[in-house]
Protein backbone atom coordinates (compact mmCIF):
# COMPACT_ATOMS: atom_id res chain seq x y z
CA UNK A 1 0.00 0.00 0.00
CA UNK A 2 1.11 3.55 -0.61
CA UNK A 3 2.13 5.99 2.10
CA UNK A 4 -0.92 8.15 1.48
CA UNK A 5 -4.29 6.87 0.36
CA UNK A 6 -4.45 9.85 -2.02
CA UNK A 7 -1.71 8.08 -3.99
CA UNK A 8 -3.38 4.66 -3.94
CA UNK A 9 -3.27 2.81 -7.25
CA UNK A 10 -6.89 1.82 -6.67
CA UNK A 11 -7.85 5.48 -6.45
CA UNK A 12 -6.61 6.02 -10.00
CA UNK A 13 -8.74 3.43 -11.86
CA UNK A 14 -11.60 5.84 -12.40
CA UNK A 15 -10.87 5.92 -16.14
CA UNK A 16 -12.49 2.49 -16.32
CA UNK A 17 -15.86 4.10 -15.60
CA UNK A 18 -17.27 6.34 -18.33
CA UNK A 19 -19.23 8.84 -16.25
CA UNK A 20 -17.46 12.14 -16.88
CA UNK A 21 -20.42 13.71 -18.65
CA UNK A 22 -22.81 12.72 -15.87
CA UNK A 23 -20.52 14.16 -13.20
CA UNK A 24 -20.16 17.41 -15.17
CA UNK A 25 -23.95 17.75 -15.41
CA UNK A 26 -24.45 17.08 -11.70
CA UNK A 27 -21.80 19.59 -10.68
CA UNK A 28 -23.23 22.18 -13.06
CA UNK A 29 -26.65 21.76 -11.42
CA UNK A 30 -24.90 22.48 -8.10
CA UNK A 31 -23.30 25.61 -9.60
CA UNK A 32 -19.86 24.00 -9.62
CA UNK A 33 -18.82 24.11 -13.25
CA UNK A 34 -15.91 22.00 -14.42
CA UNK A 35 -14.75 20.61 -17.74
CA UNK A 36 -13.31 17.14 -17.36
CA UNK A 37 -10.45 16.28 -19.70
CA UNK A 38 -10.43 12.66 -20.88
CA UNK A 39 -6.81 12.37 -19.72
CA UNK A 40 -7.46 13.75 -16.24
CA UNK A 41 -9.06 12.26 -13.18
CA UNK A 42 -12.15 14.26 -12.22
CA UNK A 43 -11.14 14.43 -8.54
CA UNK A 44 -7.86 16.14 -9.46
CA UNK A 45 -9.82 18.75 -11.41
CA UNK A 46 -12.26 19.22 -8.54
CA UNK A 47 -9.41 19.74 -6.10
CA UNK A 48 -7.66 22.29 -8.31
CA UNK A 49 -10.85 24.28 -8.86
CA UNK A 50 -12.55 23.85 -5.47
CA UNK A 51 -9.94 22.81 -2.87
CA UNK A 52 -12.04 24.26 -0.05
CA UNK A 53 -14.79 21.75 -0.89
CA UNK A 54 -12.58 18.64 -0.90
CA UNK A 55 -12.27 16.48 2.22
CA UNK A 56 -11.47 12.92 3.27
CA UNK A 57 -13.33 10.66 5.68
CA UNK A 58 -10.37 9.12 7.47
CA UNK A 59 -9.28 7.12 10.50
CA UNK A 60 -6.86 9.94 11.36
CA UNK A 61 -7.47 13.68 11.81
CA UNK A 62 -4.38 14.52 9.73
CA UNK A 63 -2.21 12.71 7.19
CA UNK A 64 0.37 10.53 9.00
CA UNK A 65 3.70 11.83 7.71
CA UNK A 66 5.89 9.15 9.31
CA UNK A 67 5.80 6.30 6.80
CA UNK A 68 7.26 3.70 9.15
CA UNK A 69 4.64 4.41 11.81
CA UNK A 70 1.90 4.45 9.19
CA UNK A 71 2.89 1.00 7.91
CA UNK A 72 2.51 -0.36 11.43
CA UNK A 73 -0.91 1.24 11.92
CA UNK A 74 -2.44 0.84 8.47
CA UNK A 75 -5.53 -1.35 8.23
CA UNK A 76 -6.51 -2.76 4.84
CA UNK A 77 -8.32 -5.86 3.61
CA UNK A 78 -5.35 -7.50 1.91
CA UNK A 79 -3.73 -7.71 5.35
CA UNK A 80 -6.70 -9.80 6.50
CA UNK A 81 -6.30 -12.19 3.57
CA UNK A 82 -2.56 -12.43 4.32
CA UNK A 83 -3.22 -13.18 7.99
CA UNK A 84 -1.48 -9.99 9.14
CA UNK A 85 -4.50 -8.59 10.99
CA UNK A 86 -7.70 -10.18 12.26
CA UNK A 87 -11.07 -9.92 10.55
CA UNK A 88 -12.49 -8.31 13.69
CA UNK A 89 -9.94 -5.47 13.64
CA UNK A 90 -10.64 -4.78 9.98
CA UNK A 91 -14.43 -5.03 10.29
CA UNK A 92 -14.48 -2.59 13.19
CA UNK A 93 -13.05 0.13 10.92
CA UNK A 94 -15.07 -0.82 7.86
CA UNK A 95 -18.31 -0.76 9.85
CA UNK A 96 -17.61 2.85 10.85
CA UNK A 97 -17.47 3.84 7.18
CA UNK A 98 -20.58 1.82 6.35
CA UNK A 99 -22.49 3.54 9.16
CA UNK A 100 -21.50 6.97 7.86
CA UNK A 101 -22.70 6.05 4.38
CA UNK A 102 -25.95 4.63 5.76
CA UNK A 103 -26.71 7.86 7.58
CA UNK A 104 -26.00 9.96 4.49
CA UNK A 105 -28.16 7.60 2.41
CA UNK A 106 -31.06 7.98 4.86
CA UNK A 107 -31.39 11.69 3.96
CA UNK A 108 -30.58 11.61 0.25
CA UNK A 109 -31.45 10.37 -3.17
CA UNK A 110 -28.32 8.32 -3.84
CA UNK A 111 -27.05 7.52 -7.31
CA UNK A 112 -23.87 5.56 -7.90
CA UNK A 113 -21.52 5.36 -10.84
CA UNK A 114 -19.71 2.04 -10.51
CA UNK A 115 -17.60 -0.42 -12.48
CA UNK A 116 -19.08 -3.46 -10.74
CA UNK A 117 -20.67 -4.57 -14.02
CA UNK A 118 -17.16 -5.08 -15.42
CA UNK A 119 -16.14 -7.36 -12.56
CA UNK A 120 -16.61 -11.12 -12.64
CA UNK A 121 -17.95 -12.78 -9.52
CA UNK A 122 -14.73 -14.77 -9.28
CA UNK A 123 -12.75 -11.52 -8.96
CA UNK A 124 -14.64 -10.45 -5.84
CA UNK A 125 -15.51 -13.75 -4.17
CA UNK A 126 -12.46 -13.59 -1.87
CA UNK A 127 -13.52 -10.18 -0.65
CA UNK A 128 -17.09 -10.91 0.42
CA UNK A 129 -19.28 -13.58 1.91
CA UNK A 130 -20.23 -15.92 -1.00
CA UNK A 131 -23.83 -15.72 0.18
CA UNK A 132 -23.83 -12.09 -1.01
CA UNK A 133 -22.97 -12.94 -4.63
CA UNK A 134 -26.66 -12.82 -5.56
CA UNK A 135 -26.62 -9.11 -4.63
CA UNK A 136 -23.90 -8.50 -7.20
CA UNK A 137 -26.04 -10.13 -9.88
CA UNK A 138 -29.01 -8.02 -8.81
CA UNK A 139 -26.95 -4.83 -8.98
CA UNK A 140 -25.60 -5.65 -12.43
CA UNK A 141 -29.14 -6.17 -13.70
CA UNK A 142 -30.19 -2.76 -12.36
CA UNK A 143 -27.35 -0.74 -13.85
CA UNK A 144 -27.92 1.43 -16.92
CA UNK A 145 -24.80 3.04 -18.44
CA UNK A 146 -22.94 2.45 -15.15
CA UNK A 147 -25.65 4.45 -13.33
CA UNK A 148 -27.55 3.03 -10.38
CA UNK A 149 -30.08 4.43 -7.91
CA UNK A 150 -29.60 2.90 -4.45
CA UNK A 151 -32.92 2.14 -2.76
CA UNK A 152 -31.80 -0.91 -0.78
CA UNK A 153 -29.36 -0.64 2.11
CA UNK A 154 -27.92 -4.06 1.25
CA UNK A 155 -26.77 -2.69 -2.12
CA UNK A 156 -25.17 0.27 -0.38
CA UNK A 157 -23.36 -1.93 2.13
CA UNK A 158 -22.09 -4.20 -0.63
CA UNK A 159 -20.66 -1.35 -2.72
CA UNK A 160 -18.99 0.19 0.33
CA UNK A 161 -17.51 -3.19 1.25
CA UNK A 162 -16.20 -3.85 -2.24
CA UNK A 163 -14.76 -0.34 -2.44
CA UNK A 164 -13.14 -0.53 1.00
CA UNK A 165 -11.69 -3.92 0.04
CA UNK A 166 -10.34 -2.49 -3.24
CA UNK A 167 -12.30 -4.75 -5.59
CA UNK A 168 -14.80 -2.33 -7.17
CA UNK A 169 -14.68 1.41 -7.83
CA UNK A 170 -17.82 3.42 -7.00
CA UNK A 171 -18.66 7.11 -7.01
CA UNK A 172 -21.58 7.97 -4.69
CA UNK A 173 -23.67 11.05 -5.47
CA UNK A 174 -25.87 12.24 -2.58
CA UNK A 175 -28.18 14.61 -4.39
CA UNK A 176 -29.98 16.33 -1.50
CA UNK A 177 -26.80 17.17 0.42
CA UNK A 178 -24.91 17.92 -2.84
CA UNK A 179 -22.08 15.58 -1.92
CA UNK A 180 -19.89 13.26 -3.99
CA UNK A 181 -17.88 10.49 -2.31
CA UNK A 182 -15.50 8.04 -3.99
CA UNK A 183 -14.21 4.69 -2.79
CA UNK A 184 -10.55 4.53 -1.82
CA UNK A 185 -9.91 1.62 0.58
CA UNK A 186 -10.93 2.63 4.14
CA UNK A 187 -10.36 6.25 3.21
CA UNK A 188 -13.13 8.10 1.39
CA UNK A 189 -12.52 11.38 -0.46
CA UNK A 190 -15.66 13.51 -0.33
CA UNK A 191 -16.65 16.66 -2.22
CA UNK A 192 -19.08 18.95 -0.35
CA UNK A 193 -20.55 21.38 -2.86
CA UNK A 194 -22.58 23.28 -0.27
CA UNK A 195 -20.28 24.06 2.66
CA UNK A 196 -23.33 24.85 4.78
CA UNK A 197 -23.68 21.06 5.00
CA UNK A 198 -20.12 20.51 6.26
CA UNK A 199 -20.97 20.80 9.98
CA UNK A 200 -23.72 18.18 9.73
CA UNK A 201 -21.58 15.81 7.68
CA UNK A 202 -18.68 16.23 10.10
CA UNK A 203 -21.01 15.45 13.02
CA UNK A 204 -22.14 12.24 11.31
CA UNK A 205 -18.54 11.24 10.59
CA UNK A 206 -17.14 11.97 14.06
CA UNK A 207 -20.08 10.30 15.81
CA UNK A 208 -19.02 7.08 14.07
CA UNK A 209 -15.44 7.46 15.31
CA UNK A 210 -13.88 8.82 12.11
CA UNK A 211 -12.56 12.24 11.06
CA UNK A 212 -13.40 14.68 8.28
CA UNK A 213 -10.07 16.21 7.29
CA UNK A 214 -9.07 18.44 4.37
CA UNK A 215 -7.97 16.61 1.26
CA UNK A 216 -4.24 16.98 0.63
CA UNK A 217 -2.81 16.59 -2.86
CA UNK A 218 0.32 14.47 -3.00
Amino acid sequence: MEKYYENSRFFQIVEEVDFFMIIEEILCSWKKNILIDDDAYFWDILFKMYPQNCYVIDQYPMVVEDNEKYKQLEIFHAAVLNGEISVDIYKKEEDKLKNVMRKLWAYNLLKVETNIIEKSNSSVVQAINPQKLYLIDELKNRITNNDLTIDNVEYLDLLVELGARERVYSCFVFHDFKVIAVTNALDMPIFIADLNMKALIEKIVTTEGLYLRPYIEK
